[in-house]
């Protein structure tokens, strides 16, 4: 249950990101790369078994925490996430965001984004 409280959590946070304005001159909003992918700077947090988490400013400077259920492969195998020795450190992030339905214990289903780390740069 507090997994879902959790990803659910993340879930509004991020929604509520990307339907705000945002300013340009922010170096840590979240900046549209393309129709597929945004791009945001952020300070590694740590992995929870729902994902991993990253500390970013959204466009009016208010911290917040942005996970990312899924991370490529390819990004793993340049950085180490699950490691403690990241934690704290500055990154650009390029992720996407997917739209997946999921069914509860009872069977309800609800729609929910799952946000997936494509490429990640040490700053």
């Amino acid at each position: 249950m507090k997994t879902k409280f959790l990803v659910l959590s993340s879930v509004l946070v991020m929604s509520v990101i990307m339907f705000s304005s945002f300013k340009t001159e922010n170096v840590n909003a979240i900046e549209i790369k393309s129709q597929d992918e945004l791009v945001v700077k952020g300070t590694y947090d740590g992995h929870e078994d729902y994902g991993y988490n990253f500390i970013v400013l959204d466009s009016e400077g208010v911290e917040i925490t942005l996970t990312f259920e899924r991370v490529e492969q390819s990004v793993l195998d340049t950085f180490k996430l699950d490691s403690e020795d990241l934690i704290n450190k500055k990154f650009k992030i390029t992720y996407k965001v997917s739209a997946e339905t999921e069914i509860d214990d009872e069977g309800t289903k609800y729609d929910i984004d799952v946000n997936t780390i494509i490429k990640l740069e040490a700053l």
